[in-house]
Formats: structure tokens, C-alpha cells, sequence
């Protein structure tokens, strides 16, 4: 028994050990998808709180190696909670959401350009070709992948505006007047 320790006190601190042990066994039984996911994490910060504690109740000195032993255990406890529990409880569903996100706007945009292209068969294809191309010389331009994300998002959608352009006008098979041409010269 450790010097300056008082039998409240150890006993207090195996009554926490007890806890933490009925908690890992909980933590084992359940089958919560709220659990499963951080399982590995909870149980290292109870097994590390545990160990700390069990230190706690053998030191002889506040200065000793059993003392510092036991606060590097909570150490590595808090340092497995940010990490393993808060770190990855907020990068994951901001990782999922982003890809969704994006999986979302690529549909959109399909969706968009090939309604155009349904507006406009005479160019039909393109809107694809001008990314194509656009892709290739900002690649040759040694663009962010980001940068080159964008200019392909705007090249497909670049002719966008013959949505509102009546289909008598752009597939008008004569000369347009001059209303008519100002509508085709607004539509980018």
C-alpha cells in the first residue's frame, strides 16, 4: 500500500477500476452501430484508464515512476478520446457528406448538359467534347486537380443558357432575324 494513500482512497479507486471493467464488458456485448465503429477506441481509453488508475494506488511518492506512470496512462487515454473518438466521429461523416456532395453535383450537371443537348440536337456532344479538350490542356497547364474539377463542371455547362431559348430559334433552319440572334448571343 502506498504511503500519504488513505484505504478510502484506494478502495474508491478499485470501485472505478470495477466500473471501467463492467463498462469493456458492456462495450463487448453491444451490438450498437453507434458502438461498433469506435469499439477498438473506447476499449483502449478504458484499459488505459484502468491501467492508470491501478498505478494510482500503488505510488509511494508523488515525484515516483508509479505516480508519472499513471498520468502517462490518462495521457494516452485523452490522447486515443481526441484521436480515435472526436477526430474520427467529425472527419467521417464530413468525408461521407463531401462524397455525396459531389456525387450529387456530377449527376446534376449530367442531367443539365444532357437536357441541352436534348434542346439542341444539332450540337448534341458538344458541351462533352469542349470539356474533353478543356480537360486536356489544363492538364497540360499542370492545373490543380480541383482547378481542372471546375473547368470540366464549366465546360459541360457552358451552353446552358439555350434552356431558355425557344427550339423554333436555335433549330431554325434559316437565316435569324435580329431578336432571334440576340437571344442566341445571351445564351452563355
Amino acid at each position: 500500500m502506498g504511503t500519504g494513500l488513505t484505504s478510502f482512497k484506494i478502495s474508491m479507486e478499485y470501485v472505478v477500476i470495477g466500473i471501467i471493467m463492467l463498462s469493456i464488458y458492456l462495450l463487448f456485448r453491444s451490438d450498437s452501430p453507434d458502438v461498433l465503429p469506435y469499439r477498438k477506441y473506447y476499449f483502449l481509453v478504458l484499459l488505459m484508464t484502468a491501467a492508470g488508475e491501478i498505478v494510482f494506488t500503488t505510488y509511494t511518492d508523488v515525484y515516483g515512476f508509479s505516480n508519472m506512470l499513471g498520468h502517462v496512462f490518462r495521457v494516452i487515454s485523452y490522447f486515443v478520446v481526441l484521436q480515435g473518438i472526436v477526430y474520427r466521429s467529425i472527419r467521417e461523416p464530413i468525408d461521407s457528406l463531401y462524397n455525396r456532395i459531389s456525387k450529387t453535383q456530377e449527376e446534376l450537371i449530367a442531367i443539365m448538359s444532357e437536357t441541352t443537348e436534348i434542346k439542341d440536337p444539332y450540337t448534341a456532344g458538344h458541351q462533352k467534347r469542349v470539356a474533353i479538350l478543356a480537360e486536356e490542356i489544363a492538364r497540360k497547364m499542370r492545373l490543380s486537380q480541383d482547378d481542372r474539377n471546375v473547368l470540366s463542371f464549366a465546360s459541360r455547362l457552358h451552353d446552358i443558357g439555350k434552356l431558355s431559348i425557344p427550339a423554333d430559334i436555335l433549330n431554325k433552319p434559316g437565316k435569324l432575324n435580329e431578336i432571334e440572334w440576340a437571344l442566341i448571343k445571351n445564351h452563355p
